[in-house]
């Protein structure tokens, strides 16, 4: 592919943005506990903050994994084993869904037959992706599996869209040092 742009990330953490959603005009990411609006021409914060459950979370956990519904104009979010949630522009809580995967990256896809569905990518037992039935929060039978990490590097981040005609499901896998 072609380069578009490139952005330095306006963060302090030592990881950056874990996942990032694409609502049609803004780009949302998150490197804390909250979701974060960045704009498409520089890359920067706009100042919207969408608070999550878990800033309130009884062990540090991040918003890692993020997608977003076109539909209904919520987002769903996740980290590793704690749940995922579906939340509205405000922060309100409209559902939950327990599981038991180690979730590292969120994607909507409202192309599957049947669907939609809310793709989760795990890193437990091996980085694979998951279709997720939203409406009942069930784990459907189909998965795709992922690449192995390499020694020291950690899976993180999930997209799902139309390219050229070919529908395309992308995993980054970023080394740590």
């Amino acid at each position: 592919g072609i380069t578009v742009d490139i952005f330095t990330q306006p963060t302090t953490s030592d990881y950056g943005w874990r996942d990032l959603a694409f609502d049609g005009v803004y780009l949302y990411g998150s490197d804390d506990g909250d979701i974060h609006q960045i704009r498409m021409s520089d890359g920067q914060y706009t100042g919207v903050t969408i608070p999550t459950p878990f800033n309130s979370a009884p062990a540090p956990y991040l918003v890692r994994a993020i997608a977003y519904d076109p539909a209904t104009d919520d987002f769903w979010v996740g980290d590793n084993d704690y749940d995922i949630f579906e939340l509205d522009r405000l922060g309100n809580v409209i559902s939950t869904i327990s599981h038991s995967l180690m979730v590292f990256g969120l994607a909507w896809d409202e192309t599957v037959m049947g669907g939609p569905v809310l793709w989760a990518f795990s890193q437990t037992p091996r980085k694979y992706a998951i279709p997720i039935d939203p409406v009942t929060g069930a784990e459907l039978p189909a998965c795709m599996w992922g690449a192995e990490t390499p020694p020291g590097g950690m899976s993180g981040g999930a997209i799902w869209g139309w390219l050229f005609g070919f529908f395309l499901l992308s995993f980054a896998i970023a080394l740590v040092a």
